[in-house]
């Protein structure tokens, strides 16, 4: 005889043998469902604060339970997707008993910018599987928010200037976006000879975590045609830590911005009279 419940619960039953001749023979049967090992995460979905690539967030920690009234068999947990790298997780999850709970912590470190994903599957026989969804938004470490106050552009473009005569400045703001305090390199490629120099530097030798600071460069052609340039700030070593401004404008000649024309208003001369 074999007991295959359809329902949680009591189940009884008789089994009856009877031959003839010989009578019958009776017994009764009993068992009880139950329901399967069943894993559920709570939440089964999480996005992590905005993080600084290279940085960690703060580790999330997440509850494993089993549902079901039967043990699970050894549980093993897996991160896929698109960008699992970027999720580390540690767990306590051998097996659960019935109601037992054990629990999945998890870092978000980016290697990259923009939006990152990943799935962490647990997984037991009995048990089933459950899954976790992870989003994390990843920035720049150091990146420019603002071109003379306006969304940045790449790259700045000056326009027209005089040689020799005109000028033009743009204010670059900056972010540090890491969580610490970072020393604050600025490399200048202006041109031989320069044609744009740094008048201003907010940031000073240092800009702060989670903080802005401001350089305000001049585009002072000294010579016609079109001159090119860089403003690359730095954090530390490696691209991920540099921001980098392109900068471009053109030296015209004088011949190319006329005075303004000048006209004689008409005026009567007395001559004296002998």
């Amino acid at each position: 005889v074999r007991f295959a419940p359809t329902a949680t619960g009591d189940a009884t039953a008789t089994l009856t043998a009877s031959a003839t001749p010989g009578g019958a023979a009776t017994a009764t049967l009993a068992g009880t469902g139950s329901d399967p090992a069943g894993l559920a995460i709570d939440p089964s979905s999480y996005t992590f604060p905005v993080t600084a690539v290279g940085d960690s967030s703060t580790s999330q920690t997440f509850t494993v339970q089993n549902l079901g009234t039967t043990t699970t068999g050894a549980l093993a947990v897996t991160t896929d997707g698109a960008n699992a790298a970027d999720f580390v997780s540690t767990n306590t999850c051998t097996t659960l008993g019935a109601g037992a709970t054990c629990t999945i912590t998890t870092t978000f470190t980016p290697a990259a910018a923009g939006t990152r994903s990943a799935t962490v599957s647990i997984t037991g026989s009995p048990g089933g599987t459950a899954t976790l969804a992870l989003v994390g938004t990843a920035r720049p470490r150091l990146e420019i928010i603002a071109d003379n106050g306006a969304a940045p552009t790449d790259p700045y473009a000056f326009g027209s200037q005089v040689a020799g005569f005109g000028t033009a400045d743009v204010i670059i703001t900056l972010r540090n976006n890491t969580s610490s305090d970072k020393p604050l390199a600025l490399t200048e490629s202006y041109g031989t000879p320069a044609q744009f120099t740094t008048l201003d530097n907010t940031c000073g030798g240092t800009i702060v975590a989670n903080a802005s600071c401001a350089v305000r460069v001049q585009f002072a052609p000294t010579t016609v045609g079109t001159h090119a340039g860089t403003a690359t700030c730095s954090i530390g070593s490696g691209a991920a830590n540099q921001a980098v401004q392109d900068l471009s404008g053109t030296g015209s000649p004088l011949t190319d911005h006329p005075p303004t024309d000048l006209a004689l208003a008409p005026s009567s001369i007395a001559e004296n009279q002998p």
